[in-house]
């Protein structure tokens, strides 16, 4: 009666364990829809464009249209993060100083693109 206890009990934890294994989500097969997507923000001088292609996995490029910003500081700033943003393969990355407003902008338009790129990916 006992063995017959302890075998019940040993089947119904493999049980459980094979189970819980078999229960665990599968990754997605990728985190973006390729191609590419638009975003805007408002900058120091005006609206900026952003325009962010993807792969199904990564960022490919990111470039900005800032033509409205200080001439000699914010398109610079905008290149400048484009090119941190792309390296990093995220828009979580530091403001150019002197320019926080169209850094601030840039980042807002490429997060949006992302968030594009991911939800079509769902």
């Amino acid at each position: 009666m006992k063995r017959l206890l302890v075998t019940a009990l040993i089947t119904g934890l493999l049980f459980l364990t094979v189970g819980a294994c078999q229960s665990q989500a599968a990754e997605p097969a990728s985190r973006y829809v390729a191609g590419s997507y638009q975003a805007e923000a408002a900058g120091y001088g005006g609206n900026l464009t952003v325009t962010v292609d993807f792969s199904q996995d990564q960022l490919l490029s990111v470039a900005v249209a800032a033509a409205a910003e200080t001439p000699g500081i914010g398109p610079e700033a905008a290149d400048q993060l484009a090119e941190a943003i792309l390296a990093a393969q995220t828009f979580e990355v530091d403001v150019v100083s002197q320019a926080t407003i169209t850094s601030e902008a840039v980042k807002a338009a490429v997060k949006d693109c992302m968030t594009q790129a991911a939800a079509a990916a769902r």
